[in-house]
Order: structure tokens, then sequence, then C-alpha cells
């Protein structure tokens, strides 16, 4: 049973299939890259060395890499876990260190065409030469459409579907930038005094929106106080020892009954192929660029509100690969 079943939302399946579809074509520059990189440290090439039908981890695969870097196994299974979402890999867990899962990769049948083969040739060098800067800088002359306001999309079709927002007199957006989507709730819901929380420099530029007041601060010191707290996009940014100082400052901040609503991409355990998973596997590799950033599994998302001292925890809804999450001060 899938979690969209599990929460008991009312979504329209290909509605949804299309969003993931759609996120997926405008970030195709990931898993390009991703794959791109995968061929330059010759993993493909590690893993057959071993063997046709080989599996390998991510820590024995960087064992054989030119490198130093502690967070290498990490980084590196987070990029094969996008590619195994396409088939490219092929994928099977074990337990690990610390009683934690650790996946391990094999070659799938597509890789026949990518490894060095010097007696019937690879695609390896097409896709090096695809991938050129010279080649790659032509494409920036073609003129695409601005940003689609991805944002905005989604948090109306959370709107649609989620209904915790209703009866709040105060929700606190932490992160929320210029403030477009705290106006969004306010303006569907004009009994909540709302609160746009950000840094210095974000909040002297957002904008004045009727019911929501700009403050600025730093969400790793402390958050204002409100009757709910609200977070889209947010927690990913930081490893786990920044989010659990931000969630502890959220309880902090939380009144007895209070509830941290949160909005993030949810990666399944294993790569599967759809493209909600596909979706999910480019944010998450996306956040690499960002320091210690990285989507999550339900489990980790829930592990880090009970470090935090958050009672309870519940998957509630689910708008174009965005899942609707809370954290309950009391169960």
């Amino acid at each position: 049973m899938s979690l969209i079943s599990r929460v008991g939302q009312e979504t329209n399946p290909k509605t949804d299939e299309a969003a993931s579809i759609a996120m997926c074509m405008a970030s195709w520059q990931v898993p390009c890259m991703v794959f791109k990189t995968v061929l330059e440290l010759n993993v493909l090439d590690i893993i057959q060395n071993v063997g046709p039908t080989a599996q390998l981890s991510p820590t024995e695969i960087v064992a054989k890499l030119p490198t130093s870097n502690p967070d290498g196994p990490v980084d590196l299974d987070r990029m094969l876990r996008l590619l195994a979402s396409f088939d490219l890999l092929t994928c099977s867990v074990r337990d690990g260190p610390n009683g934690r899962v650790e996946r391990l990769y094999g070659l799938g049948p597509v890789c026949q065409f990518l490894v060095s083969n010097d007696d019937e040739g690879s695609y390896s060098a097409f896709a090096d030469l695809m991938h050129d800067k010279i080649i790659m800088d032509t494409w920036k002359q073609l003129k695409g459409a601005r940003n689609g306001h991805h944002s905005t999309i989604v948090l109306k079709e959370i709107l649609d579907n989620y209904k915790a927002f209703e009866g709040l007199s105060s929700l606190v957006d932490v992160g929320g930038a210029t403030g477009v989507t705290l106006n969004m709730i306010v303006q569907k819901y004009p009994t909540i005094k709302g609160i746009n929380f950000d840094l210095p420099h974000i909040i002297k530029n957002a904008p004045t929106f009727e019911g929501v007041e700009n403050v600025e601060g730093d969400m790793y010191v402390s958050v204002p106080s409100a009757e709910a707290i609200f977070m889209k996009w947010t927690v990913f940014t930081g490893n786990d020892e920044k989010c659990g100082k931000l969630l502890r400052n959220c309880y902090k901040a939380s009144p007895k009954k209070g509830k941290v609503i949160f909005c993030e991409y949810v990666v399944p355990d294993l790569p599967v192929h759809t493209p909600s998973a596909h979706t999910s596997f480019i944010f998450d590799t996306l956040t690499m660029t960002f320091a210690g950033g990285k989507a999550r599994t339900k489990e980790e998302y829930e592990a880090l509100g009970k470090a935090a001292g958050f009672k309870g925890f519940h998957v509630v809804s689910y708008a174009c690969d965005t899942w609707v999450m809370e954290f309950l001060k009391e169960a």
C-alpha cells in the first residue's frame, strides 16, 4: 500500500503522475550530471571488474576511488539510488553497521552498453562528448520559459486538500522568504495572524501583505511563537545536527498542544521506477549542492522530530510530489 493510500488523501493519480513527470523534465539536468559523474569515476567499470552479477556497497566502491572524502560513500549512495530508480542499476539491501540498512548496487541491462569494452565499443565515449562544455554551451542559446512558480502550484494543491489550517489563530512560516506562501494561506483563512520569519537580508525585501507580519531572525537561534509552525522545503537544507537544532527551537516556541506542519520531499527506502520516485531522488541529489542538505525517508523525519521532543508524527497529505507531515507536541 502506498503512502498516499495510508494518509487517505483524495488525489487524482493521473494528475500526480503528470506533475511528477513535469518536475522530472524541468530538472532533467540533475540525473544527466549524476550519470556523467558516475561515468567519469568509472563506477560501472569498478562493479563490472568484480563480476557481471556483482553488487557492491557505496563504501566498497569508494574504497577503489582516489578520494579521502569521509562523506564519499553517502554522496555516492545518493547518486546511485537516483540512477537505480531509472533501472540503470540494480539495487538490494542488507543490514549494515549499527543496524542501519545498507544498499548494494549492481549493473542493470543498460550498463552492457556503458562499461568499457574494447571489442564491442561503448556509449560512454559518446556520453562524454554530449556533456562537453562546447556542446552544453550551445544549448544556452535556446530561449526557455521563465520559472513556472513551482511553489505556488504545490501550495494551491495542498490548500485544496489539507484542512488543518482551519481554526488556527496564528501561524508562523519559518524560512518563509518573501511571504508569498503565507499570504496564500492567510487569504484562504483570513482569521489567521501570519508571521513570516526569515533572515534579515531576505525580510528587508519582503513585500507587505494584509494579515502577515514580517519578522527577521535566525531559525537556528530561535523561532517566533504561534499556535502552529509551518515550514515548506526548509528541513532539507540542513544536516541532521542543524535540523535537530531547528526542530528543538520549534518545540520551544510551540504551545502545549502545538504542532509543526512541514512540507518536504520523501524518498523511498529503495529505488523504484516511478515518476514520483524519480522526482524525489532528483531533488535529493540536487540538495547535495547545499551544505549537508538532503531529502529523507518518512522514518528519518519521524526520528528527527522525536529526538527534538515531539511526541506525535503524522503523514497527512500529498501534492505534486510534496508530502505534508506534522510533528505534535502531544501525542
